[in-house]
């Protein structure tokens, strides 16, 4: 959340403890991200100039918890996903290079 800059850090930083046996750490990483979890987060923010999130607040936050087969099923289809977005991502800049180069050729006359 730190690292999203979408809350700014007033001389605090919350550590978050995990329960190893009723929580994987991946998992929790990965809800904390999830859009359920920062909508939660952003709604209760608060500030009248600044936007900021305070501990009392991240405590009245609901991070939903399944069962740990879940959450590692969770955690293997997210690791999935990233590895097809990595390899697409990879792809796209290929052919983007490919494309420049065809297009540089083109301008100099040197295609057939």
């Amino acid at each position: 959340l730190i690292e999203s800059g979408r809350f700014p850090i007033n001389r605090h930083i919350f550590r978050i403890r995990v329960h190893d046996s009723l929580v994987l750490p991946e998992y929790l990483a990965i809800a904390l991200n999830s859009r359920y979890v920062r909508e939660a987060l952003v709604a209760h923010a608060g500030g009248s100039v600044m936007t900021m999130l305070r501990l009392d607040a991240l405590k009245q936050v609901l991070i939903p918890v399944p069962p740990q087969n879940i959450q590692a099923e969770i955690v293997r289809r997210v690791a999935f996903a990233k590895e097809e977005r990595d390899v697409l991502q990879k792809s796209l800049q290929q052919k983007t290079q490919a494309l420049s180069v065809l297009v540089r050729d083109l301008d100099l006359g040197e295609t057939a």
